[in-house]
């Protein structure tokens, strides 16, 4: 979580921040002969959060008898939170009642924090982009009249956010320290959508769509050189949360209902040493602990499900529930890049997907009653771990969360036959462990 804290700085430091906190929530309601009601909430947020430092720039490029403290962190971080309440509730007593209730949500985001030129600190040097999205809907028709009604529930939700840390290409980079280039994003998406309809003739459906797309990557860029004197870390980590309920439910002499919920998940998270990079060639700097570590992390939950109910003389009920999961996740150090570290070299990449799709339709009927259901669940993606041995990464995940724990894992990882370290098929990338 993106929180607001106190810290004394050291150095140079760029941050970028943006906040973004938006509700729309509109109510219909009435008592009349004859009702037709509607209701529509419209969130759109489109926001750019930028923090950069050129690949021309100079920073300490006279170093000689700088504090051992001395940083240099280029950050951009984004918290978004947009919440949409559509809500309808009409009456009537002497015709059908006709209500609807649409609520639409819209994000999308770039969130990047880059760093390029010559740079030099005597500690850690750190390029980092956060992003936290938070979105929340709620469609509720629920129409009261004699004769009864129709009620229609939608909601339709989309984000699409790019989250991206990069060392530029062509960058010289010098730390003591650590150098951290870490993309990372937290979303939390949640629907209820739903309809209730009483009357002696009672219809209604309810429709929740909601789809997540978008990147998180971390990058040292093409023919950047760099060396650090402790921990190189290339982070990318996504953490997604996708949760619909719709439902549909009408109590009358004749109904006829309906939910559909569709989910979808589509995101590439990606950690790279990109071609023809050089990683702690200059040996001086060199310390026990110097170490590089590339990590690419994905947890996905898409959960939820979709109902209707049926209560009358005759009823007729049907629901889906679709949810799809397209997410990618890779860690890689490309052809003709040279990494060295007296310590442990890791590449690891884990991707975890948690799908859920439930269907459920009921229909009490004294007379003629029908109720069909169908859920349907898509995985695909790919983890791809690229200089690590891809059968030996998940031993990783448990300590993956702090420093310490990360190197023991990689260690583990390393123990294996060093030439399974490398996915060389063009003989061209260079790893090496030095004693």
């Amino acid at each position: 979580k993106l929180e607001r804290e106190t810290e004394t700085i050291r150095g140079l430091s760029l941050i970028a921040r943006s906040d973004q906190h938006v509700t729309a929530a509109p109510v219909s309601a009435g008592a009349t002969l004859v009702s037709l009601a509607g209701s529509l909430s419209v969130g759109v947020i489109d926001t750019d959060t930028r923090s950069t430092v050129a690949g021309n720039a100079s920073i300490n490029p006279q170093n000689q008898g700088a504090a051992a403290a001395q940083a240099v962190r280029v950050a951009a971080l984004d918290e978004t939170n947009l919440t949409g309440v559509s809500t309808t509730l009409p009456f009537s007593g002497l015709t059908p009642v006709a209500t609807g209730a649409v609520t639409v949500g819209i994000m999308t985001k770039d969130v990047l924090a880059q760093l390029g030129g010559t740079i030099q600190a005597s500690g850690n040097v750190g390029v980092e982009a956060f992003s936290e999205q938070d979105l929340r809907q709620i469609s509720a028709a629920v129409p009261l009249g004699i004769l009864g009604g129709f009620a229609g529930s939608v909601g339709v939700a989309r984000t699409n956010g790019k989250v991206r840390a990069t060392l530029l290409a062509d960058s010289q980079l010098r730390a003591g320290g650590d150098l951290t280039v870490e993309a990372r994003e937290d979303m939390d998406f949640d629907q209820v959508i739903g309809g209730v309809t009483g009357g002696l003739n009672a219809n209604g459906g309810a429709i929740a769509v909601g789809v997540q797309e978008g990147s998180v990557e971390a990058r040292i860029a093409e023919r950047a050189r760099t060396d650090a004197g402790g921990l190189t870390r290339v982070l990318a980590d996504a953490k997604q949360k996708v949760t619909t309920a719709t439902v549909s439910a009408q109590i009358g002499l004749a109904n006829v209902g309906g939910s559909l919920g569709v989910r979808v998940a589509d995101l590439d998270t990606l950690a790279e040493i990109a071609a023809d990079a050089r990683i702690n060639e200059d040996r001086t700097l060199a310390g026990n602990t110097q170490s590089v570590l590339v990590t690419a992390r994905n947890a996905l939950s898409l959960e939820g499900g979709s109902g209707s109910g049926s209560l009358g003389l005759i009823g007729i009920g049907g629901s889906a529930d679709i949810a799809v999961a397209r997410n990618t996740t890779i860690a890689r150090i490309q052809d003709r890049a040279r990494v060295f570290a007296s310590e442990d070299i890791s590449v690891v990449a884990n991707g975890e997907k948690s799908v859920l799709a439930t269907g459920i339709t009921g229909s009490l009927s004294l007379g003629l009653g029908f109720a069909g259901s169908v859920a349907v669940a898509v995985l695909g993606g790919a983890a791809d771990s690229r200089g690590v041995d891809q059968l030996q990464y998940s031993r990783a995940k448990d300590d993956a969360d702090d420093r310490d724990g990360l190197l023991r894992a990689a260690n583990t990882l390393l123990a294996a036959d060093q030439t399974s370290l490398l996915d060389n098929r063009n003989g061209a990338a260079g790893l090496v462990n030095d004693p």
